[in-house]
C-alpha cells in the first residue's frame, strides 16, 4: 500500500472518530439540557397542581361553613336544619351532610341514622372551633358502608360567637383523583397524591390504588420489587418538595413533588424517562446516521476510484488515456495491417 494510500486511510479514521466524539458529546450535552428543562418543568407543574388540590379542598369548606352560618342551622333544631340542608346534598355532589352536636353525635340527613364521633381527631378540632379535614377512610373502613374511600370536611356551627355543634360534608374521595387528571405531563406520565402516612389517597389512572389506600412503603415489606417506590416515597415525606429517580420493573421513572398547602398531602408528578427524551433520542439516532453516511462515502470514493485505461494504441493511436471504459477497434493492436483513417474517405 502505499503511503498516500495508508496517510488518507489514517485521516479517515481520524474524522471518524472525531465525528463519532463530537456525536457522543452533543447526545451528552443535549440531553442534560433537556433532563433539567423538563425536571424544572414537571416540578412546576406539580406545584400548580398541589396548589389546585388545596383551592378545591379549601372551596369546599367554604361552601360548607355558609351552610353552617345559616339562621335555619344555627337554631340546632334538627328538623328545621333537615329541611335547609338537604337540597344541598347533591348541590354540592357529596355523599350525605350531618349535623354533631358537642359531644360528638353526629346525625345524617339522608338516612336519619345517629352516630357517635367524639373520639375521632377531626370531630374535636371542629368542636373546638376549626376547620377539619378527616384522614382518608378506606371504603371498608367506614362507620357507614359505601363503594368507596371517604373524606370527611367539618366546619363549627356558632351561635353567639360560641361553638354548638358542627356541620359535617362526607364525599367521595375519588373525586380528587377526577381532579388531578388534569395535571399532565409529557410522555406517559401521570400524577398521584399521597398522604403523611405514605399512603395513596388520589391517583390519576389507578383508581384501585385508592380504593384501599395502597402504602408502597408497606406493600414493599412484602415484596421487594417495590422497594424502589417505598424509598421514593419515603423521600417524598422527607424532602417535602423536589426531584427524584428511581427504577421500577426496569422503568426509569423521574417524580418531581410538592406538597398540598394547609394539607398533610403530597402531589407527586412521574413519568418515564424514556418518554420524556424522545428529542435526544431522535438527536442521537440523526447523528449516527449521519456519522455512518460520512463514513460510508469516504470508502466508497476510495476504493472506487476509476482505474486508468491503458496508453495510446501503438498500432492506430486512436485509444486514449481514459478513466471510462471505450471500446477498441475491432482489429486494433491485432499486428494485421489497418487502414489509415483517411483511407476510410473515397
Amino acid at each position: 500500500m502505499s503511503i498516500s494510500k495508508r496517510l488518507s486511510t489514517l485521516i479517515g479514521l481520524l474524522i471518524l472518530m472525531v465525528s463519532l466524539a463530537l456525536g457522543v458529546l452533543s447526545i451528552n450535552v443535549s440531553s442534560e439540557i433537556v433532563t433539567d428543562d423538563t425536571e424544572a418543568w414537571m416540578l412546576n407543574e406539580a406545584e400548580i397542581g398541589a396548589g389546585l388540590a388545596a383551592s378545591y379542598i379549601q372551596n369546599y369548606f367554604t361552601l360548607l361553613q355558609v351552610l353552617a352560618d345559616m339562621q335555619r342551622v344555627r337554631t340546632m333544631d334538627r328538623e328545621i336544619q333537615r329541611g335547609a340542608l338537604f337540597p344541598y346534598i347533591a348541590g354540592m355532589g357529596v355523599d350525605d351532610l350531618a349535623v354533631i352536636d358537642m359531644e360528638g353525635n353526629a346525625w345524617h340527613l339522608r338516612g336519619g341514622q345517629t352516630v357517635n364521633l367524639a373520639e375521632r381527631p377531626y370531630v374535636q378540632k371542629a368542636l373546638s372551633g376549626q376547620w377539619s379535614l378527616s384522614e382518608f377512610i378506606p371504603a371498608t373502613g367506614s362507620a357507614v358502608s359505601t363503594g368507596f374511600p371517604l373524606l370527611n370536611y367539618v366546619v363549627p356551627i356558632k351561635v353567639n360567637g360560641r361553638v354548638a355543634g358542627a356541620l359535617l360534608a362526607r364525599t367521595n374521595a375519588l373525586v380528587l383523583s377526577d381532579l388531578i387528571k388534569i395535571v399532565k405531563t409529557r410522555g406517559s406520565g401521570y400524577a398521584y397524591m399521597i398522604n403523611a402516612q405514605g399512603q395513596i389517597v388520589a391517583h390519576a389512572t389507578r383508581q384501585e390504588a385508592v380504593m384501599n389506600l395502597d402504602s408502597p412503603i408497606e406493600m414493599a415489606k412484602t415484596n421487594a420489587s417495590l422497594q424502589p417506590a417505598a424509598v421514593a416515597t419515603q423521600y417524598f415525606l422527607d424532602q417535602k418538595q423536589g426531584v427524584t429517580t428511581y427504577e421500577l420493573n426496569k422503568k426509569h421513572m423521574i417524580c418531581t413533588f410538592a406538597p398540598v398547602p394547609g394539607f398533610d398531602m403530597f402531589l407527586i408528578l412521574s413519568a418515564e424517562r424514556e418518554s420524556l427524551m424522545g428529542s435526544v433520542y431522535f438527536l442521537r439516532n440523526l447523528i449516527i446516521v449521519i456519522v455512518a453516511f460520512l463514513w460510508a462515502s469516504a470508502f466508497w470514493r476510495r476504493f472506487s476510484s476509476p482505474v486508468p485505461l491503458p496508453g495510446p494504441c501503438p498500432v492506430c493511436g486512436m485509444c486514449c488515456t481514459s478513466s471510462v471504459r471505450v471500446i477498441l477497434p475491432r482489429r486494433c493492436g491485432s499486428g494485421a495491417r489497418t487502414k489509415s483513417p483517411r483511407s476510410a474517405f473515397p
